[in-house]
């Protein structure tokens, strides 16, 4: 009961839990010509950028150093391909 009043400091209502997914699934997406979209006053809606990080809500994240890592990608793809092998897929 004594984390309750720090959780609620840094925790999302329940009413704002999917603002950011939703923006992003229904956004335009940068590079596709099908999803040049405006606004009715003419303003460019901001568009996703395909594997982008982002925080509540639309804000584009940055990237830690892991996540351009060419090699440890590498490692994460053998070791997914391997997980789904084992089971069957």
């Amino acid at each position: 009961m004594v984390a309750i009043p720090f959780w609620k400091i840094f925790a999302t209502k329940a009413s704002q839990g999917a603002w950011n997914q939703t923006w992003a699934s229904t956004a335009p997406v940068a590079g596709k010509a099908w999803t040049k979209l405006e606004t009715e006053g003419g303003k460019k809606l901001k568009e996703v950028v395909s594997g982008a990080y982002y925080t509540p809500v639309a804000k584009e994240g940055g990237q830690t150093k892991w996540a351009s890592d060419p090699e440890l990608a590498g490692k994460l793809w053998d070791w997914t391909e391997e997980q789904l092998k084992d089971r069957g897929y």
